[in-house]
């Protein structure tokens, strides 16, 4: 298999930079859906105490 050395240039090039843009805004989300678990699992939690 040939490797053109440009096309792996390019992938070390736009890799990180689209890795850049979306991490903020996956970062954001993953935050908003761990504070979402936690949030349902204390509930659960709260419920079984009292059950």
């Amino acid at each position: 298999v040939v490797v053109n050395a440009a096309a792996v240039a390019d992938l070390r090039i736009t890799t990180p930079v689209i890795w850049l843009t979306n991490s903020h805004a996956l970062c954001e989300q993953g935050l908003r859906s761990a504070l979402q678990f936690l949030v349902t699992h204390h509930e659960l939690d709260v419920r079984e105490d009292q059950g």
